[in-house]
């Protein structure tokens, strides 16, 4: 599975909706990133600062932090 894919659940789990009020009560402005998304890019944080870490040939950086994220996704949803 490519980095790019994104979760397969008919309704994404999302992070960080903006909200605005236009005199009509809040509305969402925009629906922010996915859950998935925010954990890879605290996986990738935390990759990135390991200094002796490095991703295993042909595996990119990008993919070892969604693969994290899908873990965390998988552990969230246990409890």
């Amino acid at each position: 599975m490519s980095h790019f894919d994104r979760q397969k659940t008919p309704t994404p789990k999302l992070a960080f909706p903006a909200l605005v009020d236009l005199g009509t009560g809040l509305q969402c402005a925009d629906f922010g990133m996915t859950l998935r998304d925010w954990f890879a890019g605290q996986a990738l944080a935390g990759l990135l600062a390991c200094p002796d870490w490095e991703p295993s040939p042909g595996v990119s950086v990008a993919d070892v932090a969604y693969r994290q994220a899908d873990a965390m996704m998988k552990a969230r949803d246990a409890v």
